[in-house]
Protein backbone atom coordinates (compact mmCIF):
# COMPACT_ATOMS: atom_id res chain seq x y z
CA UNK A 1 0.00 0.00 0.00
CA UNK A 2 0.92 3.64 -0.29
CA UNK A 3 2.06 5.41 2.85
CA UNK A 4 0.57 8.91 2.95
CA UNK A 5 2.42 11.55 4.98
CA UNK A 6 0.54 13.27 7.75
CA UNK A 7 -0.84 16.71 6.96
CA UNK A 8 1.51 19.38 8.22
CA UNK A 9 -0.90 20.73 10.80
CA UNK A 10 -1.70 17.24 12.12
CA UNK A 11 2.01 16.33 12.35
CA UNK A 12 2.69 19.57 14.22
CA UNK A 13 -0.22 18.88 16.56
CA UNK A 14 1.07 15.38 17.32
CA UNK A 15 4.56 16.79 17.86
CA UNK A 16 3.17 19.31 20.34
CA UNK A 17 1.28 16.53 22.14
CA UNK A 18 4.47 14.46 22.39
CA UNK A 19 6.35 17.47 23.69
CA UNK A 20 3.61 18.08 26.24
CA UNK A 21 3.68 14.48 27.45
CA UNK A 22 7.47 14.46 27.76
CA UNK A 23 7.39 17.84 29.49
CA UNK A 24 4.91 16.53 32.06
CA UNK A 25 7.11 13.51 32.84
CA UNK A 26 10.18 15.76 32.94
CA UNK A 27 8.64 18.19 35.43
CA UNK A 28 7.21 15.41 37.60
CA UNK A 29 10.54 13.54 37.76
CA UNK A 30 12.66 16.58 38.58
CA UNK A 31 10.17 18.09 41.01
CA UNK A 32 9.53 14.83 42.89
CA UNK A 33 13.14 13.74 43.31
CA UNK A 34 14.27 17.32 43.91
CA UNK A 35 11.70 17.84 46.67
CA UNK A 36 12.62 14.49 48.25
CA UNK A 37 16.33 15.32 48.36
CA UNK A 38 15.70 18.89 49.47
CA UNK A 39 13.68 17.56 52.39
CA UNK A 40 15.99 14.68 53.30
CA UNK A 41 19.32 16.41 52.66
CA UNK A 42 18.77 20.20 52.63
CA UNK A 43 22.53 20.88 52.74
CA UNK A 44 23.15 18.89 49.58
CA UNK A 45 22.61 21.24 46.59
CA UNK A 46 21.55 18.42 44.25
CA UNK A 47 17.94 18.43 45.41
CA UNK A 48 17.64 22.18 44.94
CA UNK A 49 19.25 21.99 41.48
CA UNK A 50 16.78 19.31 40.41
CA UNK A 51 13.89 21.39 41.72
CA UNK A 52 15.18 24.48 39.87
CA UNK A 53 15.37 22.52 36.61
CA UNK A 54 11.76 21.43 36.99
CA UNK A 55 10.77 25.01 37.82
CA UNK A 56 12.29 26.39 34.60
CA UNK A 57 10.14 23.99 32.58
CA UNK A 58 7.08 25.02 34.61
CA UNK A 59 7.76 28.70 33.81
CA UNK A 60 8.51 28.02 30.13
CA UNK A 61 5.64 25.55 29.73
CA UNK A 62 2.84 28.14 29.36
CA UNK A 63 4.63 29.23 26.19
CA UNK A 64 3.02 26.26 24.42
CA UNK A 65 -0.39 27.70 25.34
CA UNK A 66 0.53 31.34 24.66
CA UNK A 67 1.72 30.39 21.17
CA UNK A 68 -1.90 29.89 20.12
CA UNK A 69 -2.65 33.61 20.44
CA UNK A 70 -1.20 36.28 18.17
CA UNK A 71 -0.74 38.82 20.97
CA UNK A 72 1.30 36.45 23.12
CA UNK A 73 3.13 34.53 20.38
CA UNK A 74 6.29 36.60 20.75
CA UNK A 75 6.35 36.06 24.52
CA UNK A 76 5.91 32.31 24.01
CA UNK A 77 8.88 32.16 21.66
CA UNK A 78 10.98 34.37 23.95
CA UNK A 79 10.37 32.02 26.90
CA UNK A 80 11.89 29.17 24.89
CA UNK A 81 15.40 29.93 26.15
CA UNK A 82 14.39 28.67 29.60
CA UNK A 83 14.29 25.06 28.39
CA UNK A 84 18.03 24.97 27.67
CA UNK A 85 18.63 27.02 30.83
CA UNK A 86 16.97 24.28 32.88
CA UNK A 87 18.87 21.52 31.11
CA UNK A 88 22.09 23.43 31.79
CA UNK A 89 21.52 23.18 35.54
CA UNK A 90 21.91 19.41 35.19
CA UNK A 91 25.61 20.00 34.47
CA UNK A 92 26.07 20.86 38.14
CA UNK A 93 24.03 17.82 39.16
CA UNK A 94 26.45 15.58 37.25
CA UNK A 95 29.48 17.36 38.72
CA UNK A 96 28.28 17.21 42.32
CA UNK A 97 26.54 13.82 42.55
CA UNK A 98 26.34 12.12 45.01
CA UNK A 99 28.27 13.98 47.73
CA UNK A 100 27.25 17.53 46.81
CA UNK A 101 30.91 18.42 46.25
CA UNK A 102 33.17 18.45 43.19
CA UNK A 103 35.31 15.31 42.67
CA UNK A 104 38.42 17.45 43.22
CA UNK A 105 39.65 21.02 42.90
CA UNK A 106 40.70 20.46 39.32
CA UNK A 107 37.00 20.43 38.34
CA UNK A 108 36.43 23.98 39.57
CA UNK A 109 37.19 25.53 36.15
CA UNK A 110 34.51 23.27 34.63
CA UNK A 111 31.98 24.46 37.20
CA UNK A 112 32.90 28.11 36.63
CA UNK A 113 32.71 27.63 32.85
CA UNK A 114 29.27 26.02 33.20
CA UNK A 115 28.09 28.98 35.29
CA UNK A 116 29.46 31.39 32.69
CA UNK A 117 27.70 29.44 29.95
CA UNK A 118 24.37 29.60 31.77
CA UNK A 119 24.75 33.34 32.41
CA UNK A 120 25.80 34.04 28.84
CA UNK A 121 22.91 32.05 27.39
CA UNK A 122 20.33 33.77 29.62
CA UNK A 123 21.59 37.33 29.09
CA UNK A 124 22.16 36.82 25.39
CA UNK A 125 18.69 35.39 24.78
CA UNK A 126 17.02 38.12 26.83
CA UNK A 127 18.55 41.04 24.92
CA UNK A 128 19.63 39.74 21.49
CA UNK A 129 17.95 41.68 18.64
CA UNK A 130 16.12 38.53 17.49
CA UNK A 131 14.76 35.62 19.49
CA UNK A 132 17.57 33.04 19.50
CA UNK A 133 15.34 30.02 20.07
CA UNK A 134 13.00 30.75 17.14
CA UNK A 135 13.56 30.23 13.43
CA UNK A 136 12.97 32.11 11.12
CA UNK A 137 14.22 35.20 12.89
CA UNK A 138 11.63 37.03 14.99
CA UNK A 139 12.26 40.45 16.53
CA UNK A 140 12.93 40.38 20.25
CA UNK A 141 10.76 43.03 21.97
CA UNK A 142 13.40 43.35 24.70
CA UNK A 143 16.24 43.19 22.21
CA UNK A 144 19.07 45.69 21.86
CA UNK A 145 19.93 46.94 18.39
CA UNK A 146 23.26 47.87 16.83
CA UNK A 147 26.66 46.52 17.85
CA UNK A 148 25.46 45.91 21.42
CA UNK A 149 22.77 43.60 20.06
CA UNK A 150 25.39 41.65 18.10
CA UNK A 151 27.35 41.22 21.32
CA UNK A 152 24.30 39.80 23.11
CA UNK A 153 23.67 37.39 20.21
CA UNK A 154 27.30 36.24 20.33
CA UNK A 155 27.00 35.91 24.10
CA UNK A 156 24.02 33.56 23.74
CA UNK A 157 25.78 31.37 21.17
CA UNK A 158 28.99 31.27 23.20
CA UNK A 159 26.99 30.40 26.32
CA UNK A 160 25.29 27.51 24.52
CA UNK A 161 28.67 26.26 23.31
CA UNK A 162 30.11 26.43 26.82
CA UNK A 163 27.17 24.44 28.16
CA UNK A 164 27.71 21.68 25.60
CA UNK A 165 31.44 21.43 26.35
CA UNK A 166 31.00 21.49 30.12
CA UNK A 167 28.14 18.96 29.92
CA UNK A 168 30.50 16.50 28.22
CA UNK A 169 33.15 17.25 30.85
CA UNK A 170 30.60 16.71 33.63
CA UNK A 171 29.72 13.30 32.19
CA UNK A 172 33.43 12.47 32.11
CA UNK A 173 33.66 13.49 35.78
CA UNK A 174 31.25 10.66 36.64
CA UNK A 175 33.75 8.13 35.27
CA UNK A 176 36.57 9.82 37.16
CA UNK A 177 34.57 9.72 40.39
CA UNK A 178 33.47 6.12 39.77
CA UNK A 179 37.07 4.90 39.56
CA UNK A 180 37.93 6.49 42.91
CA UNK A 181 34.68 5.67 44.71
CA UNK A 182 34.00 3.02 47.31
CA UNK A 183 31.48 0.23 46.94
CA UNK A 184 28.38 2.15 48.03
CA UNK A 185 29.21 5.27 46.05
CA UNK A 186 29.90 3.16 42.95
CA UNK A 187 26.47 1.58 43.29
CA UNK A 188 24.95 5.07 43.41
CA UNK A 189 26.99 6.37 40.49
CA UNK A 190 26.36 3.51 38.08
CA UNK A 191 22.72 4.51 37.54
CA UNK A 192 23.70 8.06 36.65
CA UNK A 193 26.41 6.72 34.34
CA UNK A 194 23.75 4.68 32.54
CA UNK A 195 21.58 7.79 32.21
CA UNK A 196 24.52 9.84 30.88
CA UNK A 197 25.25 7.20 28.25
CA UNK A 198 21.61 7.20 27.10
CA UNK A 199 21.63 11.02 26.89
CA UNK A 200 24.72 11.01 24.66
CA UNK A 201 23.23 8.38 22.34
CA UNK A 202 19.78 10.01 22.24
CA UNK A 203 21.06 13.52 21.54
CA UNK A 204 23.57 12.28 18.94
CA UNK A 205 20.95 10.31 17.03
CA UNK A 206 18.45 13.20 17.15
CA UNK A 207 20.83 15.77 15.64
CA UNK A 208 20.04 14.75 12.01
CA UNK A 209 16.35 15.39 12.72
CA UNK A 210 17.05 19.11 13.00
CA UNK A 211 15.17 21.60 15.12
CA UNK A 212 11.75 20.08 15.70
CA UNK A 213 9.31 18.99 18.36
CA UNK A 214 10.56 15.42 17.98
CA UNK A 215 14.16 16.45 18.63
CA UNK A 216 13.07 18.48 21.65
CA UNK A 217 11.11 15.52 23.01
CA UNK A 218 14.06 13.15 22.57
CA UNK A 219 16.46 15.56 24.28
CA UNK A 220 14.17 16.38 27.20
CA UNK A 221 13.04 12.77 27.56
CA UNK A 222 16.59 11.47 27.82
CA UNK A 223 17.59 14.13 30.36
CA UNK A 224 14.54 13.14 32.46
CA UNK A 225 16.49 9.94 33.18
CA UNK A 226 18.82 11.97 35.42
CA UNK A 227 16.37 12.42 38.32
CA UNK A 228 15.05 8.89 37.78
CA UNK A 229 18.59 7.49 38.13
CA UNK A 230 19.18 9.62 41.22
CA UNK A 231 15.84 8.47 42.65
CA UNK A 232 16.90 4.83 42.22
CA UNK A 233 20.24 5.58 43.91
CA UNK A 234 18.41 7.22 46.82
CA UNK A 235 15.85 4.43 47.27
CA UNK A 236 18.18 1.47 46.76
CA UNK A 237 21.51 2.66 48.10
CA UNK A 238 20.65 5.76 50.15
CA UNK A 239 22.22 9.13 49.47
Amino acid sequence: GVVHPLPANLAAQQGNELNGAVGTVFIAAFATVGALLGWKRPRNPIGWLLSATGLTFVVAGPGEFLAHFSRTLTLADWLGFLYLQGLGLCIFVLLLFPTGRLPSRRWRPVAWAAGAGLAGWALGCMFAPTIITFSPAMRNPAGVTGSAGDIFKLLALAGAGLMVVTALAAMASLGFRYRRAGTVERAQLKWLLYAAAVIVVAVSTSVPIGSSNLQNAIGSGSVALVPLAIGIAVLRYRL
